[in-house]
């Protein structure tokens, strides 16, 4: 009973852990995108403010 359920939830563990380092990679791919674009909006602003 207990070997079973320990099985059980290693194998669930394991599965939420792919599913989150995915969504992770995602994310930071995403993430990484949002704050590049953020930079170039700020140069841009910067350079029409001086």
């Amino acid at each position: 009973m207990t070997m079973q359920l320990s099985q059980k939830m290693s194998i669930e563990f394991t599965t939420t852990r792919a599913l989150f380092d995915f969504f992770k990679a995602k994310t930071n791919r995403t993430l990484m995108v949002c704050v590049s674009l953020l930079f170039l909006e700020i140069k841009i602003l910067k350079q029409r403010a001086w």
